[in-house]
């Protein structure tokens, strides 16, 4: 996990404030179908093309599927539970 968290890179922590790791990744139960799920707590607005765009660089980079979650879009309280629950913060 050391080298994805170091492999996320200064170009998405200059958009964070907060960076987190949760799902299969955090919990250690990823297997070679797994998507590395990220959650960001992003310093301003961006729109959600640059969010897509961050999302593939990302995925180009590392080599494995990347789910980008903003903190602002977690409106379920089931959901945004279950996330904190699993949240390894990597930076923030």
């Amino acid at each position: 996990m050391d080298g994805l968290c170091f492999g996320i890179g200064w170009d998405v922590v200059e958009l964070g404030e907060r960076i987190g790791i949760f799902g299969s990744f955090a919990r250690g139960e990823n297997n070679a179908d797994s998507d590395l799920d990220i959650l960001i707590q992003l310093k301003e607005r961006i729109s959600l093309l640059k969010l897509v765009q961050i999302e593939q660089e990302l995925s180009d980079k590392l080599g494995i599927p990347i789910d980008l979650v903003t903190e602002n879009s977690l409106k379920n309280p089931r959901l945004k539970r279950a996330v904190e629950r699993d949240l390894i913060r990597i930076y923030g």
